[in-house]
């Protein structure tokens, strides 16, 4: 599993994680979840998580990314797609670049996700 840990100031003080199936496991927490988690990214004292975008179900069609506290408490779910058509265009990939938060979808936008909110931000097309 690829798991990519973002350099923090207080990251050392974040219980460890893993991720198996569709459970999270943070410190003693179990987070369980629909689908299977694809990746990992700790965030903003957040875990971010992107599950697995085949086979999704309709709740999650476009917003298959979840933040989660230590305390294993879901704090949001990315925002539906702002477009009308982008109802079955799922997030595939998962990163952070240059300090932000960014979600890439099956069709090829990325987006800056805001991690207080889950909100789309400069939404992008890189196909």
């Amino acid at each position: 599993m690829d798991r990519s840990i973002v350099a923090m100031p207080d990251r050392d003080s974040l219980p460890e994680y893993d991720a198996r199936g569709e459970t999270l496991v943070i410190g003693d927490t179990r987070v369980e979840f629909d689908q299977p988690i694809a990746k990992v990214v700790i965030y903003e004292n957040l875990y971010i998580v992107l599950l697995e975008y085949m086979d999704l179900s309709q709740s999650l069609e476009n917003r298959n990314i979840i933040a989660c506290t230590q305390d294993g408490d879901r704090s949001w779910q990315i925002e539906p797609s702002p477009a009308s058509d982008e109802r079955a265009n799922p997030f595939a990939g998962l990163a952070v670049e240059d300090g932000a938060l960014i979600g890439g979808t099956w069709r090829g936008v990325s987006v800056t996700i805001d991690a207080a909110t889950g909100a789309w931000e400069n939404p992008q097309l890189t196909k």
